[in-house]
């Protein structure tokens, strides 16, 4: 959002509620960050309290919109980084951050965009076990290169597994977007369709997507939004 001194360009802002709200503090504070539109972050909070957050922009030397982390740690956060480091995305802009984390306090970061060989905005997810790992593509199904990928949402049950969800097409699928879902456990599986029928858009994991969270059981549900034109209905499934 705006504030004084930062009124033409938003900026990644977070407060804390203990009994009161605190006085917000600015996150986005690399070089150029100013100058720049920070937008849409996703928080996920590890087992000691500490807050992560990860969100899209520009800056300094980023001409393109970057995936950004920055983590709290005794009432202190750090310098943001870029963790969209695979070869070719600072060619490109990378949109649409989620994030959650597991009971081991790994971190599950999503979103997505172009790469070298990927001339198609792909799904990725990096994951952070104390140090970022090089991001992976995720949305693997045949054909799917060749179509946008779009919007992913995260969630971790119970048993660690890592749900990520989003809209895309592919071989086989291509009149309209549809809704997959890829799942971590131990190594990503080829995604699933979800929804074949009709165009399927934008879910949203137990209704979060700015932030994506976490799920305490092992059933997984999720919505979406569906239909070709206005008025779209909004869609409640389960992943069986």
């Amino acid at each position: 959002g705006y504030a004084t001194g930062y009124t033409s360009y938003s900026q990644i802002w977070e407060t804390d509620y203990t009994g009161t709200w605190s006085t917000p503090v600015r996150l986005s504070t690399v070089a150029g960050m100013d100058s720049c539109n920070q937008k849409y972050p996703a928080l996920a909070i590890d087992s000691s309290k500490n807050l992560d957050v990860v969100w899209r922009g520009n800056a300094t030397g980023y001409t393109n919109s970057e995936i950004w982390f920055s983590q709290e740690s005794g009432g202190f956060w750090s310098t943001p980084i870029v963790i969209s480091t695979y070869s070719g995305m600072s060619s490109n802009d990378q949109i649409s951050p989620a994030l959650a984390i597991d009971s081991n306090n790994v971190l599950y970061a999503g979103w997505h965009g172009p790469a070298t060989g990927y001339a198609n905005t792909t799904i990725w997810i990096a994951t952070y076990n104390g140090t970022w790992q090089a991001p992976v593509a995720i949305s693997t199904y045949a054909g799917m290169s060749s179509y946008s990928q779009q919007d992913p949402a995260i969630a971790v049950d119970s048993g660690n597994r890592v749900y990520v969800f989003w809209f895309g097409e592919a071989t086989g699928y291509s009149d309209y977007y549809k809704i997959w879902e890829a799942t971590y456990n131990g190594a990503w599986n080829t995604p699933q369709v979800l929804q074949p029928l009709g165009q399927n858009t934008y879910p949203n994991v137990q209704w979060s997507n700015y932030p994506s969270f976490n799920i305490p059981t092992s059933q997984i549900s999720y919505m979406f939004t569906a239909g070709t034109a206005s008025p779209y209905n909004v869609t409640f499934s389960c992943l069986s």
